[in-house]
């Protein structure tokens, strides 16, 4: 409610506002307005209708004079304007602080209009008599685990939910308010198979960890948020299919073309393409090859049904909007040249792109607002044309049953099932792609078909090859964590 307040005094001042959040702190600027003029209006009638007369009754004829009676009707609106002007001044002078620390964090997040801020913070004593927490300009809607030694504890309405949703013990305890916090928590050590149910239940979960030992700290215990785990953004083993990448994508749709960004951020790996603009086939063919769980993307696209309703439908991945600013030319290329430190666009072959340098750059920093450690795994883009593979609609790969059956949805009676003799993870999901993004360019295929001729000629060396691999763990996720 205060958001969608906020947003309509927003607007009809001309203030733009680079996210909702920014109006929920005009709507709650209003609601203490709205607060201290109820106060200015009950005093009014308060003075009006009991002191004044009581005031004539004795004696006071110029008093007596301003009855209610006589001036109500005449002064009863110039009170309520005037409380409610009141009001509005307390209620600015009330919030002023709020939104002061709000711009002024969000300033130092985004130098140069490049980023948006995306930070909960969270402060408590250890005695948990009272939280204190700040919410600066939020991006995304997370749970948040809040780090209390050996559990995460979640409050208030995350509480709530998690409760629901997970089925745990719900508490409560002291917080300063007239009413108990609601609370509920899990313990560290098994935190991921409760986060695992969460993302799977379309959640996104905010991880605070504290920085420093409560024993040794003086006052508040240092916490930070270290990072947002979303479905596309899994790092965690326990969290993730062996044999198969888990994408986030990005769609940047514009008149000239469509920009798609697939990033597995547990192995480093970037695919980044564009596809002429006007046509949504081609788009929905890359998500059906990628199959990403969870896709940012653009204003723009959601004047295209088909592909919203395929990612709803189809792929059923969870789907957010990102603010347009984050797909300006200028603010992408300042994350793309940041992230893989480049001179510019020309080296990293991006040049004439620039629905792919929007995606990608809004990807990146999606990223850099959910994972605060780990991008540096990102170091190479691999930019591809959709002419390359086999073009294969989603109805064609389930009905080829390539990587999962049609009926039960399975891995096991697939022609992946059937070719995959793999050796390590990283060898699965790499069996995967091909057969997902089958060749076409004939020098590319006489390629690989040359080195697995060579493989399956010597079998010395295949079956040294094997033994090797069987001690090998899986690098590209050891490394990204």
């Amino acid at each position: 409610t205060a958001a969608s307040w906020g947003q309509t005094i927003a607007e009809k001042t001309k203030v733009v506002l680079s996210c909702n959040t920014g109006a929920a702190l005009l709507g709650l600027g209003y609601i203490v307005g709205l607060k201290y003029a109820f106060i200015i209006f009950a005093g009014s009638i308060f003075v009006w209708w009991i002191v004044i007369p009581l005031m004539g009754t004795y004696g006071n004829e110029t008093l007596m004079a301003l009855s209610p009676d006589a001036l109500f009707k005449d002064y009863a609106r110039m009170i309520g304007i005037g409380g409610i002007a009141m009001a509005g001044v307390i209620g600015i002078v009330k919030s002023w602080p709020i939104i002061c620390n709000a711009v002024g964090l969000a300033g130092r997040e985004f130098k140069g209009g490049a980023k948006k801020a995306t930070e909960i913070r969270w402060q408590t004593d250890l005695s948990m008599k009272k939280v204190v927490f700040f919410i600066v300009l939020a991006l995304i809607v997370v749970l948040l685990f809040f780090r209390l030694g050996d559990f995460y504890e979640m409050f208030f309405e995350d509480a709530l939910l998690v409760s629901k949703e997970l089925e745990l013990t719900l508490t409560g305890r002291e917080c300063g308010l007239s009413e108990r916090a609601p609370m509920c928590g899990v313990p560290y050590h098994s935190a991921e198979s409760y986060i695992d149910r969460l993302i799977k239940r379309g959640y996104k979960v905010a991880i605070c960890e504290q920085m420093e030992n409560p024993s040794l700290a003086k006052g508040l215990v240092k916490r930070e948020i270290t990072r947002v785990v979303t479905p596309g953004t899994l790092i965690d083993s326990s969290l993730l299919e062996e044999g198969s990448n888990n994408y986030l994508c990005c769609v940047c749709w514009q008149k000239e073309g469509c920009g798609l960004a697939f990033a597995d951020v547990s192995t480093g790996e970037m695919n980044v393409t564009q596809l002429p603009g006007g046509d949504s086939g081609p788009v929905l063919g890359e998500l059906g090859k990628f199959a990403p769980r969870e896709v940012v993307f653009n204003e723009g696209l959601l004047d295209q049904p088909k592909i919203t309703a395929f990612m709803k439908e189809k792929l059923s991945c969870t789907a957010d909007i990102l603010p347009e600013e984050l797909f300006s030319a200028a603010a992408a290329q300042l994350e793309i040249l940041r992230q893989f430190k480049a001179k510019n666009l020309t080296s990293l072959g991006l040049v004439e792109m620039p629905a792919a340098v929007a995606a990608l750059g809004a990807l990146l920093a999606y990223l850099r607002q959910t994972q605060r450690v780990g991008l540096e795994r990102i170091q190479e883009i691999h930019l591809y044309s959709d002419k390359q593979f086999m073009r294969l609609d989603l109805t064609a790969r389930r009905n080829l049953e390539l990587t999962e059956t049609i009926r039960g949805r399975e891995r096991r009676g697939t022609l992946l099932w059937v070719l995959d003799k793999t050796r390590t993870s990283m060898g699965s999901r790499l069996l995967r792609s091909w057969l997902q993004r089958p060749l076409v360019d004939p020098v590319a295929i006489t390629h690989r078909l040359e080195m697995v001729s060579w493989l399956k000629d010597d079998s010395l060396a295949r079956g040294e090859l094997q033994a090797l691999m069987k001690e090998i763990g899986d690098l590209e996720r050891l490394i990204s964590r």
